[in-house]
């Protein structure tokens, strides 16, 4: 490299980048490194459903649901941010190719006790296209098996992103058990095998449109994991939800398991995901009854169970859940009366509940919910229109309903 002095560290990490360009195609990494602009919304195809076909399209968009909110916003680091960025192997620093991002970092202590620094790689961003899924980056082809070895011999990697791509084989051990790692986005790819057990410290797990299958990985119960996004929705994850992520995990604020075959019960420490604002179990096998702890989860504020085999009634003490915007409970097995705890949800603006076998009549004081005398009406399901009432489904009567209500 022109006879400067060049660390081990560098000569390390530069021959590690040039394994994994080798190794997923690097010649066709088209486009520059500006489509890493670090605005992350949400990004992944419509979710798949599965239920009752007889849904009208309507309903059926209103159920592909995917979060408002944004990602966070990440660093892209580079040494120089006047730098123009280089290709990939040229005869420049490492640090300003195109898709690495850099910090100056100790990274050791020389024979006088003096703190050695070195430019490290802290982020790895090749996107195959925006974090929505769309307006895909041209001739970008970043494909084949992640370099596990030597991924994980890049100590200070905090970031990598490589959402959108045609990505095979599993997610590197390797890589997950790096300490200083915080964000991993493999979105929209072709990757399989099971997800593996990560370090405390990862907040960031975007992992959603893939094929990964197998259970969640245990969570130790003698951590206290700083995870705050768990998307792996659309795999083919089976087993259950592990009762140990509510009592390890409590930064959690969005876990979207959606669109898998998930089993078993809602774990009944959930309420202990204090900080816990999404939930969406959508389009999995849970079954039973809703915890009794499941109404002491004040955080929530968009949940959505549709799509999945739970039973019994959902009781008055829904009303705890003061902060709920969105609820859907709809094609399940829910059963009894249509509480009148949801008149209390002053923040509910959209309740699914069709397609259950609730029965009876709708409470007054839910109608004021349902018609109020001012303001938005709430976007609101059931099963009270007797033309399309069936053997397996219970007719609720509900005089205060509209035509659009009624499914």
């Amino acid at each position: 490299i022109h006879g400067e002095f060049v660390s081990a560290n560098r000569y390390a990490q530069r021959y590690i980048l040039a394994v994994i360009y080798f190794a997923l195609n690097g010649n066709e990494w088209a486009g520059a490194a500006s489509t890493a602009d670090g605005n992350n919304s949400f990004g992944g195809r419509k979710r798949r459903m599965r239920g009752d076909e007889r849904i009208n399209e309507i309903m059926m968009d209103k159920n592909m649901k995917i979060p408002s909110k944004a990602k966070p916003h990440r660093r892209v680091l580079s040494e120089d941010s006047d730098e123009p960025k280089h290709p990939f192997l040229s005869s420049v620093h490492e640090c300003n190719w195109e898709f690495v991002g850099c910090e100056m970092t100790v990274i050791g202590i020389d024979k006088e006790g003096n703190k050695v620094r070195d430019s490290v790689v802290k982020n790895i961003v090749l996107p195959g296209a925006d974090s929505n899924g769309e307006n895909p980056v041209p001739g970008r082809n970043v494909s084949g098996k992640l370099p596990g070895k030597e991924l994980g011999k890049l100590k200070y990697l905090e970031e990598i992103t490589m959402n959108h791509n045609k990505l095979a084989g599993s997610i590197p051990t390797e890589l997950m058990a790096l300490d200083d790692l915080y964000w991993v986005d493999f979105t929209g790819n072709d990757m399989t095998g099971t997800v593996p057990q990560f370090g405390e410290g990862l907040q960031y797990l975007y992992m959603g449109d893939n094929d990964l299958s197998g259970e969640l990985p245990a969570f130790e119960e003698s951590k206290e994991y700083q995870m705050t996004h768990l998307w792996i929705y659309n795999n083919n994850l089976s087993g259950s939800i592990p009762a140990t992520m509510g009592t390890t995990m409590k930064h959690m604020t969005m876990l979207l398991l959606y669109g898998n075959e998930l089993s078993s019960v809602l774990p009944s420490t959930m309420d202990m995901l204090t900080s816990l604002t999404w939930l969406d179990l959508a389009s999995n096998q849970l079954s039973g009854n809703l915890p009794d702890e499941f109404y002491s989860s004040t955080s929530l504020e968009n949940v959505y169970l549709n799509y999945n085999w739970f039973w019994g009634n959902v009781r008055p003490r829904i009303k705890n859940l003061v902060n709920l915007k969105e609820l859907w409970l709809d094609n399940n097995y829910f059963s009894g009366e249509i509480t009148s705890g949801y008149r209390f949800l002053e923040e509910l603006t959209s309740l699914q509940l069709h397609n259950n076998s609730f029965t009876g009549e709708v409470p007054e004081l839910f109608c004021g919910l349902v018609n109020p005398p001012s303001g938005a009406p709430l976007d609101v399901t059931l099963n009270c229109n007797r033309q399309l009432h069936t053997e397996w489904q219970d007719y609720v009567e509900c005089n205060c309903c509209t035509e659009s209500q009624c499914i």
